[in-house]
């Protein structure tokens, strides 16, 4: 297949870290926002964001991360009606595709994960 900038494509280990590090700012900012809510069911889940952002930072276990993301935000998607996340319902759509997609390429470059 021919590429439009075949000069670049030793950067693709780094597509999944841009993914990452994407997914780990969303889920702090969504964490963020839901701290400040008084609910119990709220603060669990800012904790749990807050976990599995730095998760995705540092590239640690980082496709049991994303599928644990998925599933999580794929019952949000279901279900909006709850303390679960503070996004709309597109941007967790994006998010679950890009969890996907790390599950599928791994964590990327400066991880530390080990390939098994």
């Amino acid at each position: 297949m021919l590429s439009l900038f075949p000069e670049i494509l030793f950067l693709s280990p780094f597509a999944p870290l841009i993914i990452r590090v994407a997914l780990a700012l969303l889920m702090l900012y969504d964490g963020y926002v839901l701290l400040g809510r008084s609910q119990t069911q709220a603060r669990v889940a800012a904790l749990c964001s807050f976990i599995v952002a730095a998760l995705f930072f540092v590239g640690a276990w980082t496709q049991l991360a994303a599928l644990l993301f998925a599933v999580a935000f794929l019952v949000y998607l279901i279900f909006p009606y709850g303390p679960g996340t503070s996004m709309p319902r597109s941007t967790i759509a994006l998010a679950i595709v890009m969890a996907l997609t790390l599950v599928l390429t791994g964590p990327g470059a400066y991880a530390f994960d080990l390939p098994l």
